[in-house]
C-alpha cells in the first residue's frame, strides 16, 4: 500500500477554498487533506479525512511545512 501524504486543515479553511459549507459536526474533528510529498495541495480534487480515518486505513505520513522566516523575525 502507498503512503498517503496529508496536511493539517480545519473546517474553515476548507469551507474557504471550496466556498461552500461543511457539516458542523465538523467544527472540533482534526482534518487532514491529501497532498504531495512536498505539501502541495489540489484543492480541487483532493479528498479530506478526519483523523479517525487516517489511524483506520494506516500507512499515512503528516506534512508540515515550516516558514523559518516566522522564526527568524524579531
Amino acid at each position: 500500500m502507498k503512503i498517503l501524504n496529508v496536511k493539517s486543515t480545519n473546517k474553515e479553511e476548507i469551507e474557504e477554498v471550496w466556498q461552500l459549507p461543511l457539516p458542523e459536526n465538523l467544527n472540533n474533528k482534526e482534518l487532514f487533506i491529501r497532498c504531495d510529498s512536498k505539501g502541495s495541495v489540489n484543492w480541487e480534487s483532493a479528498p479530506v479525512y478526519t483523523k479517525e480515518e487516517l489511524e483506520e486505513r494506516g500507512n499515512y505520513q503528516i506534512i508540515i511545512n515550516l516558514d523559518l522566516n516566522e522564526f527568524l523575525e524579531e
